[in-house]
């Protein structure tokens, strides 16, 4: 069996469901809050790569700049978007017959129902008060109801929307009430040993 979590899920459907890769070798397939339709967080790292790339380059260190820039610019995270081509591609295989497939999502967001009734209740005010600014609001915020389903409570998982982890022709969905890094605890936010709330 293979368990992969995230983009690492996507990985391991592409080694599995491309007739080229697929050795007979996995029996099931367990994926942890994978980006089988996108996130719009994806976006986020992109940016957060360029900034790095371009506070390098005025801090005159332009070997750490080429290293944050040499990703082609977070083409993973652009693979993530909805809609992009690597998921379509990829959505467009059919299942693997003989392997099992199975998915957990989680939906403990960072942001209460009550937190985004309040955000979208100031946003719609400045796109209905603000004239120009205002209908400009409305273009550059028209991802952000995909977007705050990623990061509701009860909706996403503070990264992936639950909907957005369904794949066709996989029943087995379970949904787990914890957020992305307590699905598999991450060493890196979570150094003491503790429940993986994913392993049950």
């Amino acid at each position: 069996s293979i368990g992969a979590h995230s983009m690492g899920a996507l990985l391991a459907r592409a080694l599995i469901e491309d007739d080229a890769t697929w050795a007979r070798d996995v029996p099931s397939l367990i994926m942890i809050a994978p980006v089988n339709q996108g996130s719009q967080l994806s976006k986020v790292q992109t940016i957060i790569q360029i900034s790095n790339g371009l506070k390098a380059i005025n801090g005159k260190d332009a070997t750490k700049a080429m290293m944050s820039l040499s990703d082609g610019l977070g083409q993973a995270a652009l693979d993530m978007l909805p809609g992009s081509a690597f998921l379509k591609a990829l959505n467009r295989r059919p299942r693997r017959a003989g392997v099992a497939y199975h998915i957990l999502a989680g939906d403990r967001g960072f942001l209460t129902r009550q937190g985004r009734d309040q955000l979208e209740g100031r946003l719609e005010l400045v796109i209905r008060n603000a004239g120009i600014l205002g209908r400009l609001t409305k273009v550059a915020t028209a991802d952000l109801p995909d977007l705050l389903d990623e990061l509701t409570d009860g909706k996403g998982d503070g990264c992936i929307a639950v909907e957005r982890t369904r794949l066709e022709g996989v029943p087995d969905h379970v949904t787990i009430h914890a957020n992305h890094v307590e699905l598999v605890r991450g060493p890196l936010l979570y150094p003491d040993p503790g429940p993986v709330a994913c392993m049950p």
